[in-house]
């Protein structure tokens, strides 16, 4: 009973949420990836991914990703400085409602030596260019169109934020939607 009573809860956040299923899977996928996770719980401990090592207080993996203008982007190339790595999708609902917020709290304390550095999960570079038109966020993500960063990063949703200190140290990870105000608290802490 208690299993399908979590089994309940768990699809119904997973349809409220926006994650790495993508927007064509049915219930069968949705109750197997699910079932697979419950399973993966195993392959971590003390909130490390055992696959991935990927925990505060560790060196974040350096990767290279390309922005919509084609330039190279290093996560490296942020060395010495703040770093909110954003993990966001176009079809993500969250990510959408989450940007505004992130914009201005990042406007307030860019000239304090941060930056925002947002990676798109798995969009074309159209469908990029043309979100972008119709958001005027202001942002340049920077493509992670093989989903390969995501899973370096063993991202299980999004949006998922990292903030990263000068020295490339994860000092916070946050799953899920972020307001303003819990942003600022934590640049406030580093």
């Amino acid at each position: 009973m208690k299993r399908i009573i979590f089994i309940l809860i768990s699809i119904s956040m997973i349809l409220t949420s926006c994650t790495v299923l993508g927007k064509k899977d049915d219930m069968k996928s949705v109750i197997t990836s699910i079932e697979q996770e419950n399973t993966n719980k195993e392959s971590t401990e003390n909130g490390v991914n055992k696959e991935t090592g990927i925990t505060q207080g560790k060196q974040a993996p350096d990767f290279t990703l390309y922005d919509i203008e084609g330039n190279e982007v290093k996560l490296s190339d942020y060395r010495g400085k703040k770093v909110l790595l954003n993990f966001f999708g176009v079809w993500c609902i969250w990510c959408t409602r989450e940007m505004p917020g992130f914009m201005k709290v990042y406007n307030e304390y860019r000239d304090k030596n941060i930056e925002l550095l947002v990676v798109d999960y798995n969009d074309s570079l159209d469908v990029v260019t043309e979100y972008l038109k119709e958001n005027s966020f202001g942002i340049k993500p920077v493509m992670d169109t093989d989903g390969k960063v995501s899973q370096l990063f063993a991202i299980r949703g999004f949006p998922t934020t990292f903030i990263i200190d000068e020295d490339g140290i994860i000092k916070r990870v946050h799953a899920g939607y972020m307001e303003e105000d819990m942003l600022r608290s934590i640049i406030n802490e580093l």
